[in-house]
This record gives C-alpha cells, sequence and structure tokens, in this order.
C-alpha cells in the first residue's frame, strides 16, 4: 500500500533541468577590438624591454677662453645628444646655476650663454670675469664640458692714477699706476712722467704689467736738508 506525503507549501519547488543557452559568437567587431588591445600591449612591452639608454655626449663644446668687446656682446654654444635627450644648464665657478640677468646675460632656449652688448657703465666682474661651465644631464647621467673663462673688454675712453704717498726722509716711496679693472689684463704700462719727462720702463727688466691688481714702481726718495 502506497502512502502519500503530505504537500508542505514551504519546501522549495523542484522544477526539471533545462538546457544551458547555446554559446553566442560575440560580433566580429568585438573580436578585432580585443585583437588589437593585446597587439598593442605585446609592442609597448616589447619596446620598453628592448630600449637602450645612452649617456650624453657633447657635439659642440664651449671654448676655454672667450674674450669680447662690451660693444659686440658674445654667444657661447654647447650642445648635446644621449637616449633620452639631455637637458644642457650652466654653472658659475662656485657651482651655483647660471641665472639671467637683465641686459648682461641670458641663457637661449637651446641652451647657448648669450652676452647681450653692454654699456661701459653696467660692468659686472661677476658676470662678465667669471668661470662658466656647461652641464649636459638626462637619467642616463651628467656631463661636464671644460670650463669657460670668460673676459670682457669695455672699449672706450678710461684713465689711471697715481696716488700721493707721504714718507719721511731716507725711506722709500712706491708709487702705484692704478688703472680701471675692466680693461687691466688689456693694458701695460710702458713709462712714467717725471717733471715733463718720459721714464721708459723696460718689460723684460720690470715685469710688472696689469694682469696684476696694480702696477707697483719703487721709487727711492732723497730729501736734502736747506
Amino acid at each position: 500500500m502506497r502512502h502519500s506525503r503530505p504537500h508542505d507549501p514551504r519546501a522549495p519547488r523542484v522544477s526539471a533541468s533545462r538546457p544551458p543557452p547555446p554559446f553566442s559568437t560575440p560580433p566580429r567587431s568585438h573580436v578585432m577590438l580585443w585583437c588589437l588591445i593585446v597587439l598593442f600591449l605585446a609592442v609597448k612591452e616589447g619596446g620598453a624591454a628592448g630600449r637602450v639608454t645612452q649617456g650624453p655626449t657633447f657635439t659642440i663644446e664651449p671654448p676655454r677662453h672667450l674674450h669680447f668687446t662690451n660693444s659686440s656682446g658674445a654667444v657661447v654654444d654647447c650642445m648635446a645628444e644621449g637616449v633620452p635627450a639631455p637637458a644642457l644648464f650652466w654653472t658659475t665657478g662656485d657651482g651655483r646655476r647660471v641665472e639671467q640677468v637683465e641686459g648682461l646675460r641670458e641663457v637661449a632656449a637651446n641652451g647657448s650663454l648669450v652676452f647681450p652688448p653692454f654699456p661701459a657703465h653696467r660692468y659686472d666682474a661677476h658676470v662678465h670675469a667669471s668661470t662658466y661651465t656647461c652641464r649636459a644631464s638626462s637619467p642616463a647621467g651628467t656631463l661636464l664640458a671644460t670650463p669657460t673663462l670668460v673676459r670682457a673688454v669695455v672699449v672706450g675712453h678710461y684713465e689711471v692714477q697715481v696716488y700721493d704717498q707721504v714718507v719721511m726722509t731716507g725711506n722709500t716711496a712706491v708709487l702705484r699706476c692704478a688703472v680701471p679693472s675692466y680693461v687691466q689684463e688689456y693694458v701695460t704700462v710702458t713709462s712714467w712722467v717725471h717733471d715733463r719727462s718720459f721714464q721708459h720702463l723696460s718689460l723684460a727688466a720690470w715685469r710688472y704689467v696689469t694682469v696684476v691688481v696694480v702696477v707697483v714702481v719703487v721709487i727711492v726718495v732723497v730729501i736734502r736738508k736747506w
């Protein structure tokens, strides 16, 4: 005799299993898009893995010495190459980065150091009588060029002076011929005037030229007692 269990309305219903829906093929445009994405990522990764870096090398290196006049100005070129391309900048003799000085010094976009023409009264020894070094820097390294010694010469009228010295009888007086700083390196004292007569100086014997701060001439002073 078959006994039937009473129906429980809270029991879950069991339905006959249905076959899964058939696999749908994605549109062809989607397949092409995924292929392009995969290809792009593969090329990008391969390029990064095979990238070669090269430290900076100078193609144009600044000269060791540069002399120019205030009426002409000057440009000091510096160019370098490398992978990646290096950045160029200049430093002074004490290692500080060169900054623009309005009307006297500037750094061009291509890395050249520019000294524009300037009037005589704007001569600045910190700018026009200084040492500069070009630097090329990139993630692959930093390269320093040979320092460049810059000297500007002011073309125009200048005066030399001799200052009075007070000495006692029998002592030695030292008279200094003071030459303006902006022409010292380019002026040579060749003679002195005493009582309207020239006293010629032999450079081979004296060797007092204006490379030094002053030209020193020693004169023995003898004062007679009346």
